[in-house]
């Protein structure tokens, strides 16, 4: 099982280490060497098939998200503002 497959019976909510996480994940990096909160993740290597699959992640998560909100703004910073005013971080 991966990080993208959720339990049905889970109850979740997305918080910032789930970004983190998902996104490492989605970039094939350590979350470490994830770039900083503010940096463009397009120009890191985010393509619109991984925005896609990050806004079904979140979706399952319970996060009401999709993924052309994630690309207008794709920095963490943003997603995880996007992802606090639809009231899914914890």
């Amino acid at each position: 099982m991966t990080s993208f497959d959720i339990p049905p019976e889970r109850e979740s909510v997305v918080n910032e280490e789930d970004v983190r996480a998902w996104l490492a994940e989605l970039l094939d990096i350590a979350v470490e060497e994830l770039p900083s909160p503010t940096e463009d993740l397009i120009d890191h290597g985010l393509h619109s098939i991984a925005i896609m699959q990050f806004a079904d992640r979140c979706r399952r998560a319970g996060a009401a998200i999709d993924a052309r909100q994630l690309a207008e703004r794709p920095s963490i910073q943003e997603w995880l503002v996007l992802l606090s005013a639809k009231g899914s971080t914890g």
